[in-house]
């Protein structure tokens, strides 16, 4: 009898297990969906372009048809015309790359329609990020990777382990306009620098991108 209930058990589990698995398929025309998590309303999707379904069959996601005013999964940005910290609503771009919607119905990663400061650490430190290119949040809503504005100095990972103590207090200046991946503590893992320096006798010349770690020097990314 017992051996009977505990075939039963899975059985039941592994068929909760499927039919909660994303279901993927290809529109075959432009679909109003509805985002999952706490949305209202529904969103026009591209046809022609796949969409990934939750078992309500709600967006986790897809391509956009239109742009769109979506909240990001950040912990509040900065519109690049003024200085107030939001929390609503700004534009993602469509046609490019897919929109990623978390449990909340929040966009996890997309590309970003305007330019816009979001922050990668506590509450303070913010970078501004560039209109129509890739944006990536992190489970805490800090940026985890995206296309900086214009130059601007970051820690990277390790920087105790390589760079002197001095005034610049361990930061360097990342090259605008390229894409930048932040680590723990919002220090950058790879970046493109945007001035010359040395480490170890290694000359890392301006615009050379690199891989940083707690664990070893910069490595070149080719």
């Amino acid at each position: 009898m017992s051996k009977i209930l505990l075939v039963l058990v899975f059985v039941c589990l592994s068929f909760s297990s499927a039919s909660a698995a994303p279901i993927t398929k290809t529109l075959a025309e432009d679909t109003l969906l509805h985002p999952q998590g706490d949305v209202s309303g529904s969103v026009k999707f591209k046809g022609g372009t796949s969409v990934t379904l939750n078992e309500q069959y709600e967006v986790i996601s897809g391509t956009l048809k239109y742009y769109g005013f979506l909240i990001p999964a950040s912990k509040g940005f900065f519109y690049f015309y003024d200085k107030d910290l939001h929390s609503t609503l700004m534009i993602f771009k469509p046609d490019t790359c897919p929109i990623v919607f978390n449990a909340r119905g929040e966009v996890l990663s997309g590309q970003i329609g305007e330019d816009a400061s979001f922050l990668i650490w506590g509450s303070a430190s913010h970078a501004t990020f560039k209109k129509n290119t890739y944006i990536e949040f992190d489970e805490q809503g800090y940026v985890k990777t995206g296309t900086i504005y214009s130059d601007i100095t970051f820690r990277p990972l390790g920087w105790r382990n390589f760079l002197p103590l001095d005034d610049n207090a361990g930061f360097i200046l990342f090259k605008g306009e390229t894409e930048v991946f932040f680590g723990p503590g919002g220090q950058v893992s790879r970046g493109t620098i945007a001035k010359e320096f040395k480490i170890n006798k290694i000359t890392y010349p301006a615009g050379t991108t690199l891989q940083f770690s707690e664990s070893s020097d910069p490595q070149i990314v080719k």
